[in-house]
């Protein structure tokens, strides 16, 4: 079972050379587009998180990236936690 990461959170993933700070999570494509073993796809698909680089930040609001639990290699970062960001976690974990 995945166990969400906080805001705030940093993450190296597979196949990935840069740090990413996640920004959000449950999110999909505006444009319905995603890269997938480097092609681009159309798609609904809702992604676990939402990150930008790190440590730059949001350098322009095309530049986001979407990926999944999974697709994490390394917690560089645990982001800040309260109680009200764990009663999130605990939603989050309990969706299928």
């Amino acid at each position: 079972m995945k166990e969400y990461l906080p805001v705030g959170s940093v993450v190296l993933l597979n196949k990935g050379e840069k740090e990413l700070l996640i920004i959000g999570y449950k999110v999909v494509s505006i444009d319905h587009k995603a890269i997938e073993d480097n092609k681009e796809v159309k798609t609904d698909k809702v992604y676990d998180y939402c990150a930008v680089p790190y440590p730059e930040g949001i350098i322009s609001s095309d530049i986001m990236l979407m990926f999944n639990h999974e697709d994490i290699k390394e917690v560089l970062f645990t982001g800040y936690t309260t109680s009200e960001s764990n009663k999130l976690k605990e939603i989050l974990n309990s969706e299928k």
